[in-house]
């Protein structure tokens, strides 16, 4: 599963959701989404907003989480 760190960055960077919602015009709801990992898809647009309040390339805001069972059920197949 690929999931955004946008949790992790705004500790790291000491912000909060109310600084990435001005920073980025999107609303504090979808930024607490973000955060939450309630999130199914995200735009380009919205990566390249995220991309700028953090000062950052795509893949720092990415991660991929790997699912045990879901790598050894592809193994066997």
């Amino acid at each position: 599963m690929v999931k955004l760190r946008v949790r992790q960055l705004l500790k790291e960077r000491g912000h909060d959701m109310a600084w990435l919602a001005r920073e980025t015009g999107r609303s504090y709801q979808a930024i607490h989404a973000a955060t939450k990992d309630q999130i199914k898809s995200v735009r380009f647009e919205t990566l390249e907003l995220l991309c700028r309040a953090f000062e950052c390339d795509p893949g720092d805001l990415l991660e991929r989480e790997i699912d045990p069972s879901t790598k050894s059920a592809r193994k066997k197949s």
